[in-house]
């Protein structure tokens, strides 16, 4: 298990099962898991609306787990700072 991100309530991680790479986003102590709730509330409400939303593969109490999107930060991208500005 690979931290990736944490925030105030969580921490994200990477895993892999059977050859395959899932993002796991936990509570970071039982005080916080409400929002770890919360977003499994959303993310299964939003399932058949949208299908940009990750798709939930196992949950539990305080954690989630969902398949990992490759992806590339803005600051390790190959574009440079005036093709930035053009975006904005």
């Amino acid at each position: 298990m690979k931290l990736l991100s944490s925030g105030r309530r969580w921490e994200v991680y990477i895993i892999e099962e059977n050859g395959k790479k899932y993002a796991l986003k936990k509570a970071k102590d039982s005080t916080k898991k409400w929002s770890i709730q919360r977003e499994i509330a959303i993310l299964k409400y939003l399932k058949n609306k949208v299908d940009f939303v990750p798709q939930i593969e196992d949950y539990w109490d305080d954690w989630f787990k969902y398949p990992f999107i490759e992806w590339e930060t803005l600051s390790k991208s190959k574009l440079n700072q005036e093709q930035l500005k053009t975006v904005y």
